[in-house]
């Protein structure tokens, strides 16, 4: 069974912030067996609409995977809690909670 989780990102805030969350996100997918896919500006299919039309996008994943999930970029994935209070003391960007 083909796996894919994928997250939308775009935008100076954005990118920052998914230099630190992707290598989560991209861990968490390949634990669990999935692909791993960013859906950024040159992959937008709706680039004028709000960023949560590109889910209309989900029917054209389903044709090449098995089970699919969206995870937002803004999204912390910690398993343990050094990484957690690690994320916690950058306040200005994001916060974690275990």
């Amino acid at each position: 069974m083909k796996r894919l989780v994928y997250t939308t990102t775009w935008g100076s805030f954005h990118q920052t912030l998914s230099e630190l969350t992707h290598p989560l996100i991209q861990h968490y997918a390949h634990k669990h067996g999935a692909d791993f896919l960013v859906v950024s500006d040159r992959l937008r299919v709706f680039p004028d609409a709000h960023a949560s039309y590109e889910d209309f996008q989900l029917p054209k994943f389903l044709e090449s995977w098995d089970q699919v999930v969206h995870l937002d970029t803004d999204l912390v994935i910690a398993k343990d809690r050094q990484v957690a209070t690690l994320l916690r003391r950058r306040a200005d960007t994001l916060a974690a909670t275990r």
